[in-house]
């Protein structure tokens, strides 16, 4: 062979090497942009869930806070018109952890979604037993009992399924 072959093979080795170089190159990146991109998400989707699931439990604690009112004034034996500004308050609490409901709904996963609705139903039998405008005293207590026992039953199975969502979703330490 002469050294004209001997270029001409080298030269094209030299070409097929860069060509393999840049292409395993540009694979490397598309990779590590995909997984950027899923991280990034990851921590996205981690963040809003934190924060729905927040709201959530905010939510049902302004309920309560806001039904606090209700049961002070029933306790006195307040006129319906007299309770009319604390029922306006649980019902604009009950809206707003309506919106934090669908919130934890759309973000999911769908183990935690499954128990925010046992959270509002039994928070909303809550407020429906104060609502009952003619229940004697003692019935009332029972029923409120119940209908809370239910409610942190059910805010309990939320809080601890949640906090593992949010503790598995972390990134591990290397």
């Amino acid at each position: 062979m002469d050294n004209g072959w001997a270029a001409v093979v080298a030269g094209a080795a030299g070409a097929g090497g860069a060509a393999v170089a840049a292409w395993a190159t540009g694979r490397a990146m598309v990779n590590q942009a995909r997984v950027q991109a899923r991280d990034r998400h990851e921590h996205w989707l981690r963040e809003q869930r934190q924060e729905a699931y927040g709201a959530m439990l905010a939510a049902a604690d302004a309920v309560h806070d806001a039904l606090e009112e209700v049961m002070r004034g029933r306790t006195a034996s307040a006129s319906a018109e007299e309770l009319r500004p604390a029922y306006l308050a649980v019902n604009a609490a009950l809206r707003v952890n309506q919106r934090a409901t669908r919130a934890v709904l759309v973000l999911g996963p769908d183990s935690v979604g499954r128990l925010c609705m046992p959270v509002r139903h039994a928070l909303e039998r809550v407020v429906l037993v104060w609502r009952e405008p003619d229940m004697p005293f003692d019935q009332l207590a029972i029923d409120h009992a119940a209908a809370m026992d239910e409610f942190r039953d059910a805010f309990a199975r939320f809080w601890i399924t949640g906090s593992e969502v949010i503790q598995e979703s972390r990134p591990q330490a290397n």
